[in-house]
């Protein structure tokens, strides 16, 4: 291990994890000894802090790493060094514990995870687009054997960083590296070790689907709009059998790539254990997607699996009317959805909707009680019959005008 590294210089050192979570960090302790070194604020609105995060007596000990900044020293008790390499070298050569009453000795540092990218790694490109989190721009990874892959980077500007932001983020990047499936798109890792915070991931060619379809809507076939219906449905079927509501079913968060759909956006995303089942909202004043509620969440402010089909039902309208409208509901408040919602009020069927589609978005989607909604599994079923179907009418008539 380097103990040559300038005062400042330790984002290289394997140790260090940026400003990666508590929440990821206790995972990544896993042995007596495990140790890493990490950014947090300690306090609200004082700062960012060096953390140095051991595991002693099967439980993480977090140690405030103090910096004199006129005499540029590292300490945490009494022995006081030039550089945080110095300090994590002597401990571990030395065997002195971090703290005398916590006995914890640094044995094994814990490396940076694949997914722990450096800044130096991503290159900018041009941007795509803008949301809540910053902006997402198109880039290049560099992967650690030299090869680079086209990238989406979403990278976060605006608030001024703090421990609960950064929680946010590292959720999001934590949900969505469980996920490899493809109608959901593949996430590639984080970057954390300094300002700003980037999430990277597969580089979508087509954009997000509400964007194609008001610009391509009118070329769009009625049996594409089945297909792409068919895999938002596969995409939310896997993240509900992995115990995942995604929170924000829409258009607008579903990607296209060569004609094929896949689902993104997990910054609202919620894992449930099988007892909850449920997600109970605790922000009540935090701005929400309000066409796109189910009336439970709507009354309640709770979202289930049932809630993410109520959701998925205004997808497909979505994915039907475009480009006749830019949002559900159209020529309704944001106020006036809410209340007509939640007392049984539901939108007409775009005129191209097949009868079939219109069955399974009004009869199994958008009954005002959940349990008489389908579950993914059975939306997902009934789309792929209809794709079967389509696929067989095609071949009936080719084989006709082949025969002709």
């Amino acid at each position: 291990m380097s103990t040559t590294s300038q005062a400042g210089n330790y984002e290289t050192e394997e140790w260090f994890h940026g400003m990666l979570p508590r929440e990821d960090i206790n995972k990544l302790l896993v042995d007596q000894g495990h140790f890493l070194v990490r950014m947090t604020e300690p306090k609200p609105n004082q700062g960012m802090r060096l953390v140095l995060s051991v595991k002693w007596n099967k439980k993480p000990h977090h140690f405030i790493v103090n910096h004199d900044t006129h005499q540029l020293k590292y300490y945490i008790e009494r022995y006081q060094f030039d550089t945080m390499a110095d300090l994590i070298q002597f401990y571990i050569t030395r065997k002195v514990p971090v703290t005398e009453k916590s006995g914890a000795l640094l044995l094994t540092p814990v490396p940076r995870q694949d997914w722990e990218l450096h800044h130096e790694n991503i290159e900018l490109g041009k941007m795509l687009g803008e949301g809540a989190f910053g902006a997402v721009h198109a880039g290049v990874l560099t992967l650690k054997d030299g090869t680079s892959k086209k990238v989406a980077v979403k990278v976060h500007k605006g608030k001024a960083i703090n421990k609960e932001l950064i929680r946010e983020i590292c959720k999001e990047a934590r949900t969505m590296r469980r996920y490899k499936h493809p109608n959901v798109v593949a996430f590639y890792g984080v970057a954390i070790e300094h300002e700003p915070i980037m999430l990277v991931m597969e580089l979508i060619s087509g954009g997000s689907l509400d964007s194609y379809l008001a610009k391509n809507g009118n070329m769009v076939s009625v049996s594409e709009r089945i297909s792409f219906s068919f895999d938002a449905a596969k995409g939310l079927e896997y993240l509900h059998d992995r115990s995942c509501i995604h929170r924000d079913v829409a258009a607008r968060n579903c990607l296209v790539n060569d004609g094929r759909v896949k689902l993104s956006d997990f910054g609202l995303s919620r894992d449930v254990s099988a007892q909850a089942k449920a997600y109970k909202l605790k922000n009540l004043k935090q701005k929400l997607p309000i066409r796109w509620l189910s009336p439970e969440t709507l009354i309640t402010a709770s979202y289930t699996f049932k809630s993410d089909v109520f959701s998925f039902g205004i997808l497909i309208w979505e994915i039907f009317v475009y480009p006749k409208a830019s949002e559900p509901y159209p020529g309704m408040t944001a106020a006036e959805v809410n209340a007509q919602v939640k007392a049984g009020y539901r939108m007409e069927a775009p005129e191209n909707m097949p009868s079939a589609v219109k069955t399974i978005m009004v009869q199994h989607c958008w009954p005002q009680d959940p349990d008489e909604r389908w579950s993914m599994t059975n939306v997902r079923k009934g789309f792929e019959e209809l794709v079967a179907c389509n696929s067989s009418k095609k071949s009936r008539m080719q084989m006709r005008s082949e025969m002709a």
